[in-house]
């Protein structure tokens, strides 16, 4: 296992190389943010606790998108989560939390956190 870790690590060190000249040696922070499609927005829409949620999917993707923007404009690097309602219920459920957007966002660092430790595509 060990020399298949190496073996990778040589196959990316033109990528490391690469994205050090161009961010330096610190990269650019990485946050994730949620996405949904209409049909999983909804349904996360039924069980959310939260009263200022935005009810409008249009509305939501729109302010999303603003915001993804503005992040990326400032240099960082944003990853979008798609996410599964039922996932999402799974994970809050074995977490013992409710449907707010503080949780949501915890549920979004769980897997960008994975992601970072294993990014396989």
């Amino acid at each position: 296992m060990k020399i298949i870790l190496k073996i990778i690590r040589l196959i990316c060190l033109p990528l490391k190389i690469i994205t050090n000249l161009i961010y330096g040696p610190t990269p650019p922070p990485i946050v994730g943010y949620s996405w949904y499609n209409r049909a999983e927005y909804e349904k996360i829409l039924k069980t959310a606790k939260d009263e200022d949620i935005i009810s409008s999917y249009t509305q939501w993707k729109e302010n999303a998108e603003q915001t993804i923007s503005t992040l990326r404009s400032r240099g960082w690097f944003v990853l979008k989560v798609r996410i599964k309602s039922s996932e999402l219920d799974k994970w809050l459920r074995h977490q013992k939390l409710k449907n707010l957007h503080e949780n949501r966002e915890r549920f979004i660092g769980s897997k960008v956190s994975k992601f970072i430790g294993d990014p396989v595509i």
